[in-house]
């Protein structure tokens, strides 16, 4: 039975024999009962237009005032539990089930009431048992009730696999990027832009971060004065990288290598960060590694130096994106590049995951026309791995993302027609749209038209 339809509200209505057959259906469905992904993503998103229409206005606004108070108490009881080191201990010792006086003794920091009713919270998303209303364990009480540890029939908390992965030390650090910078950021929101007349925010020198921080700067500046809170960020975009589609798994790379002009440059990855993507296509082409540069500025190529993870035969090259591409000018060496050193020209591609919609337009042309700069036309592409939003039905994700993007950085995630009058206003022509569904993130293939 369909869980949308232009009959279904009608029908429901009509009987209580087709109701409960819609009831059954929804209550058995999981996630494994799809073919692909993308089946799942669609069902999801359908589940999601059928509770607005199930929905009385009243029931719409308590859902979204209670959401706002769970999130903001559940992202508390993250950082609570990671602070006191709970979930490392806790695996530690096989993740068995534990009373919240035993899991107290083990962290040995923490009063067993407080801890548990942060439990509790992750236990039942839906529900809390009557016996927990009375309860004064508060932190296990919070991880409970949403569905983050079960509860055993003696009254034991077992973490289940979501909190089992915050015994990973990358993933429990995602609790302190989301506590320190964007929950008061989101929450000074309202007040920022009131004070702005409640404009498009589009000057990246004025966020609300600088509001929420105190800090006279942009977010990239705050967290290099505050390299904890930079940790956590680079930490946040290595896990959202590998949850995302590898780029080499979306956009064909031996198109880049076969038609490639080997005296020439081939891959230059701009604002690469310590090189995951060119990292990608390094290991299908190692013997490529002298044409394969990484850019970034000077701390981060020290940081990617000093986690070893890209080969010696990979060159580096200090760049901030703001500025004239320096894989220009001269054919490469042989040897790895100097850094900051213009020493090549016309690459085969120019490489920017996610560096676009940190950015407003102003800022973005600005961005685009310092590669064009460096493109051989009809030969160079200029590969944009970024969400590209649905014109008409935008994913709730995508469209938080198109949040996150203003609130931080005064950026945006943008639809097609966005992206295609972007890059028409800097003279660049899209080649190919590539998409992997349901993925956002596509790889926008462009190239300087040939006069």
């Amino acid at each position: 039975m369909p869980l949308s339809g232009p009959n279904t509200a009608n029908s429901l209505n009509g009987g209580s024999t087709r109701g409960s057959e819609y009831l059954c259906t929804v209550e058995n469905v999981t996630a494994d009962a799809f073919a692909s992904d993308k089946d799942r993503a669609k069902a999801l998103q359908a589940t999601y237009e059928a509770i607005a229409r199930l929905e009385s206005p009243w029931e719409t606004f308590i859902r979204i005032q209670a959401n706002m108070a769970q999130q903001s108490a559940v992202t508390l009881g993250f950082k609570i539990i990671k602070d006191v080191g709970l979930m490392p201990k806790w695996h530690e010792k096989g993740n068995i089930p534990m009373t919240s006086a035993q899991l107290a003794e083990l962290v040995g920091n923490c009063d067993p009431q407080l801890l548990r009713k942060f439990c509790l919270i992750l236990l039942a998303i839906k529900t809390i048992h009557e016996r927990f209303l009375t309860a004064q364990d508060r932190f296990l009480r919070l991880l409970a009730s949403n569905g983050f540890l079960e509860q055993t029939p003696d009254e034991k908390f077992k973490p289940n696999r979501f909190c089992i992965e915050l015994a990973n030390p990358d993933f429990n650090m995602l609790t302190d990027f989301h506590y320190l910078i964007c929950e008061n950021a989101y929450r000074l929101m309202p007040e920022y832009l009131a004070e702005r007349g409640y404009k498009n925010p589009t000057d990246p020198h004025d966020t609300v971060v600088r509001k929420s921080t105190g800090h006279n700067g942009d977010l990239w500046s705050y967290m290099k004065q505050n390299p904890k809170i930079g940790e956590s960020f680079n930490i946040v975009q290595k896990l959202s990288t590998a949850m995302e589609p590898a780029w080499t798994d979306i956009y064909p790379p031996q198109n880049l290598v076969h038609e490639s002009d080997p005296k020439l440059p081939l891959f230059v990855d701009v604002g690469g960060g310590i090189g995951q993507d060119l990292l990608k296509l390094y290991n299908m082409y190692p013997e490529e590694a002298s044409r394969l540069y990484l850019e970034d500025l000077g701390e981060v190529i020290a940081d990617a130096d000093a986690k070893s993870i890209i080969p010696d035969a990979v060159n580096r090259l200090e760049y901030n994106f703001f500025t004239p591409q320096p894989v220009k000018g001269k054919v490469p060496n042989t040897e790895p590049a100097e850094q900051g050193v213009d020493c090549v020209t016309d690459a085969r591609a120019y490489y920017l995951r996610h560096i676009i919609h940190d950015w407003p337009d102003e800022s973005a042309r600005e961005i685009l026309h310092m590669q064009k700069s460096a493109m051989k036309p009809g030969y160079s592409k200029l590969l944009i791995y970024d969400h590209v939003l649905d014109d008409q039905k935008c994913p709730s994700s995508a469209a938080a993302y198109d949040i996150a993007m203003m609130v931080h950085l005064c950026g945006q995630e943008r639809t097609e027609k966005q992206w295609l009058a972007l890059f028409d206003s800097v003279g660049l022509r899209v080649t190919k749209l590539w998409k992997k569904p349901p993925s956002t993130s596509n790889v926008i293939e462009l190239e300087v038209p040939l006069s």
